[in-house]
């Protein structure tokens, strides 16, 4: 299948996330099927942690960005520069399902996380921005063929929204990776710095 060349859209606002580390780990996995053609904007950050697949810089977002607007604008971007590529298919990840609405060839999405966050805040204006960006990531994930969404309750609210093809997968991380806390050592660190004044 080596043989076979796929297409990857990898944007992130925050690189250096747990989050981030399952992505790259998915698609490396991908990786040992598929030649790969990433884009991103972040090609630096994923150079160094990802193997030699060919890494095509994205434009960064605009200052000064009108809410969903801005944002459809650049998925439209995206979908631009993804189309003139040589690939059979598209993978992706739930934040950039809106893309699919203009991709020209088939997509797969992954969907970890799907929803308003408790820790999201604002007023009528930035929830209506809100309720309109989901309405245009349902809308890519109801354009592509495949969705793998990472538990039962996400699936079931896909569901309830009318998103066809999904399939559970569920989230796939090497727990020996974590057995310990990352803030091991801060308290006690905190503590020490208190006591010094």
């Amino acid at each position: 299948m080596k043989d076979r060349q796929l297409a990857v859209v990898f944007e992130t606002s925050h690189a250096d996330t747990i989050g981030n580390a399952c992505r790259i780990e998915l698609v490396s996995y991908l990786g040992s099927a598929y030649r790969l053609v990433v884009y991103t904007n972040v090609p630096d950050f994923l150079r160094e942690r990802m193997g030699p697949h060919r890494l095509v810089p994205l434009p960064d977002r605009a200052s000064g960005r009108i809410p969903v607007l801005s944002d459809i604008m650049r998925w439209r971007t995206l979908a631009s520069i993804v189309n003139r590529g040589d690939h059979e298919g598209v993978f992706m990840f739930h934040d950039t399902a809106p893309i699919a609405l203009w991709l020209k060839k088939p997509c797969l999405q992954y969907v970890h996380q799907f929803g308003a966050r408790s820790n999201q805040r604002g007023g009528v204006g930035r929830r209506l921005s809100r309720s309109i960006a989901e309405r245009l990531v349902i809308a890519g994930l109801k354009r592509s063929r495949l969705n793998c969404v990472v538990s039962q309750p996400i699936v079931d609210l896909l569901r309830r929204r009318n998103v066809d093809h999904l399939v559970l997968v569920p989230h796939g991380v090497r727990i020996e990776d974590f057995q310990t806390p990352c803030l091991a050592g801060v308290p006690e660190r905190l503590r020490e710095l208190k006591k010094a004044g």
